[in-house]
């Protein structure tokens, strides 16, 4: 979301951090979006100077992710602070605050369903997100952690970053993809 370029061990630390926030408080409702879905898949690692952390979520659980987050003392952006995009809506993201430990993280916000998540921040539709009704997400094992991808996560990051995303890039558009164009 145009921040701070961070060090991909930084970013590292970070989604680690939050997957053991969520992991203690046995929230499995999310899933690694945008960039560090690109990053995790392609080198296994968030890109380096990334901005941020990505994290999908389901509109019904803001409430909740903002609790927890409040619980485990994570430094938030305040609401009013932070400036949306023409259809953006107010309540489509959580921000946290780039701090000396942690990257920030953007929590986007989905209106779910029929296994489409439309993130209310972005702009845009994710498309087929569910393995099936038994196993909501991909589920991959990054650095003895549990992460969770949305289904067709290969067909997803081609459609928002190009058929050569395995190529990384110099210069970018900033990351704003593909907007209306289903992933």
């Amino acid at each position: 979301m145009g921040g701070i370029p961070q060090k991909s061990s930084k970013l590292n630390n970070t989604l680690e951090i939050i997957v053991d926030i969520f992991s203690k408080s046995n929230y499995s409702e999310w899933f690694i979006a945008y960039g560090t879905l690109l990053g995790i898949v392609r080198e296994n690692s968030c890109i380096q100077h990334d901005d941020d952390i990505d994290i999908m979520n389901n509109i019904a659980n803001r409430d909740l992710v903002y609790d927890i987050l409040k619980q485990n003392n994570i430094p938030l952006v305040e609401q009013k602070n932070l400036k949306a995009g023409k259809n953006s809506k107010p309540d489509g993201i959580i921000k946290t605050l780039d701090t000396p430990e942690m990257a920030s993280v953007d929590f986007y916000f989905a209106d779910v369903s029929n296994n489409s998540y439309y993130d209310r921040w972005e702009d845009v539709l994710w498309t087929d997100c569910h393995v099936n009704s038994d196993q909501k997400y991909v589920e991959v094992e990054w650095r003895g952690k549990k992460l969770n991808l949305p289904n067709n996560y290969i067909k997803k990051i081609e459609t928002r970053y190009g058929k050569d995303w395995k190529t990384p890039k110099r210069k970018s558009n900033g990351g704003k993809g593909n907007k209306h164009i289903p992933l």
